[in-house]
């Protein structure tokens, strides 16, 4: 999913004070189709040096070899080779426009690699969570003036939506979390829960400073 701290990637040059981070900025999501949870999911670039970390998180969490459908973007030819080998069953969804004799979208299924089974072949769950998302974390929706400032506070807000997605939030059409549906947990947790988790990894504040000196008002 794209979206941009500070500034757009084509006004940086001409920001007021932009941090080295600012410009566009995506998140790489991998979702499970029967339970619905979110495996894993990283913040950074498009290219490989997010890409490449992010493929070999998704593997290290999956306990049985697994069929990934993804489109056609360049960069999984590379990266899902180097994160996954030879034990994983791989297939692509092409997107075609056509205009003759009349204007409409056709879909390619392409195995890749493995023998992937064309039925489970679908990127449509993982597009429609892509509108979760963003309908649930302001910093994402579309025209918005409530974009993030820094990429860290970007990182944070996307963190505990996932934990939320995941632990908290029912899922409409399971009728239970999607961490549940994994097997990962027997109840859902509230948001208590969730700032347990962010007191616990907070570090403890910092000595207050000297109080600032009220200015004299001038007299007429």
């Amino acid at each position: 999913m794209h979206a941009f701290v500070y500034a757009h990637e084509n006004r940086v040059p001409t920001a007021i004070a932009a941090p080295p981070e600012a410009g566009d900025v995506y998140t790489w999501t991998a979702l499970a189709k029967e339970s619905k949870l979110i495996i894993a999911w990283r913040s950074g670039s498009r290219e490989a040096d997010t890409g490449l970390p992010f493929m070999v998180d998704v593997a290290s969490r999956l306990a049985i070899r697994p069929q990934i459908t993804t489109d056609g973007y360049r960069q999984y030819n590379r990266l899902i080779p180097e994160a996954f080998g030879d034990e994983v069953d791989w297939a692509q969804v092409l997107k075609m426009f056509r205009e003759q004799p009349q204007k409409c979208v056709l879909f390619e299924m392409r195995p890749r690699r493995g023998q992937p089974d064309y039925e489970q072949m679908n990127t449509a769950y993982v597009e429609r969570h892509n509108l979760t998302i963003r309908m649930g974390v302001r910093r994402l929706t579309r025209k918005t003036n409530a974009f993030s400032k820094k990429l860290e506070r970007h990182e944070h807000m996307l963190a505990i939506f996932f934990v939320y997605y995941n632990f908290c939030r029912a899922h409409m059409t399971l009728g239970k979390t999607p961490a549940m549906a994994a097997g990962l947990a027997e109840e859902p947790y509230d948001l208590e829960w969730i700032v347990t988790l962010v007191e616990a990894r907070t570090p403890p504040p910092t000595p207050r400073g000297p109080d600032r000196r009220p200015r004299k008002r001038r007299r007429k």
